[in-house]
C-alpha cells in the first residue's frame, strides 16, 4: 500500500510545489518505483503550479483533473497523466470550487466530502509505493481532505519571520484534523530555501528547532540556482541537474523521509 505525503503550509512561497515535484524525482531515483510500482503526484492547488511545473497548461484542461477525483464524479484512475518519472493526477481553476461542494453535500445527505479523496487514493493505493499531495497555502475543506487522506504531512519552512508564524498555525491545523477527523496523521517539518551565511537563516533555524522539536528533520534544502532553472524548465531536479546541490539536498530529504 502507497505511503501518502502531503506537502502543506499555511505560508505561501516556502516551496511547496517544487518540494513535491522534487521528491516525486527523488522518490523515483532511489528506485523505490519499481517495474510495477510508481511515484504519484496529485495537485491540490487550483493555481495548478504543480501541473504547469510538470510541462502541463491548466487552462487546457477541461476534465479529468483533481476537481473530479476530490468531489467524486471520476475514478481516480481515469485522471491520472502517465510522465517520466511519475504519474500527476493535474489541477486547474475548477478545483476551487471543491469547498463550496463539500458543503452542499454536507447540507443534502450530511455526506463528508472531505473523506471522498481517502476513498479514492485507496482504491489505487496498490499501484503505487508514494503518493505526494501538493496544497495551496490556504485553511480550508479542501486542505482538510489532503490532511485526511495522508498519512504523514511535510511542512517546509523558509528561515523568516512570517513563515515560522505559518509554522504554528499548521501544526495547529494538523491538531485539529486529528480531533475533528479521527485521523492520526502525523507531520514533519523542514527547512528550504536555507544559506548558513546569512545570519538571519542560522537566527531562524533555532526558532524552527524550538516549534518544531524532534519533527524537525536534519536535511535542510539550501538555496541553489539550478533549482529554480529546473521549475522554469518544466523538469525535476533529476532530470535538469542531477549532480547539483538541488539534486543532492532532495535526495538525502527522500531517503531521510523513509527512514522515519
Amino acid at each position: 500500500m502507497a505511503t501518502v505525503y502531503s506537502l502543506a503550509s499555511l505560508k505561501g512561497g516556502v516551496s511547496k510545489t517544487t518540494a513535491t515535484i522534487n521528491l516525486g524525482g527523488a522518490f523515483a531515483t532511489m528506485g523505490l518505483a519499481g517495474a510495477n510500482k510508481k511515484v504519484l503526484l496529485i495537485d491540490l492547488d487550483p493555481s495548478g503550479n504543480l501541473t504547469a511545473n510538470c510541462g502541463i497548461n491548466p487552462a487546457s484542461l477541461n476534465k479529468n483533473t483533481s476537481y473530479e477525483v476530490v468531489v467524486g464524479t471520476k475514478a481516480i484512475k481515469d485522471c491520472i497523466i502517465k510522465l517520466e518519472h511519475f504519474d500527476l493526477i493535474p489541477a486547474n481553476a475548477d478545483l476551487a470550487n471543491a469547498p463550496a461542494d463539500f458543503l452542499t453535500m454536507y447540507n443534502k445527505s450530511g455526506k463528508q466530502g472531505e473523506k471522498i479523496l481517502s476513498q479514492q487514493i485507496w482504491d489505487i493505493g496498490n499501484d503505487y509505493d508514494v503518493i505526494i499531495q501538493d496544497n495551496q497555502p490556504s485553511w480550508n475543506k479542501l486542505l482538510f481532505s489532503s490532511l485526511i487522506s495522508s498519512d504523514m504531512v511535510l511542512v517546509p519552512v523558509q528561515p523568516a519571520f512570517f513563515s515560522v508564524v505559518g509554522l504554528g498555525e499548521m501544526i495547529k491545523t494538523i491538531k485539529d484534523v486529528k480531533e475533528n477527523f479521527d485521523h492520526d496523521v502525523d507531520y514533519r517539518v523542514f527547512l528550504s530555501m536555507y544559506d548558513e551565511r546569512r545570519v538571519l537563516d542560522r537566527e531562524s533555524l533555532e526558532i524552527i528547532k524550538k516549534e518544531a522539536g524532534d519533527r524537525l528533520l536534519k536535511t535542510k534544502i539550501r538555496n541553489n540556482i539550478s533549482v529554480s532553472e529546473a521549475s522554469g524548465n518544466c523538469q525535476n531536479i533529476f532530470q535538469y541537474a542531477p549532480q547539483s546541490i538541488g539534486a543532492e539536498d532532495y535526495l538525502s530529504l527522500a531517503k531521510e523521509i523513509v527512514g522515519i
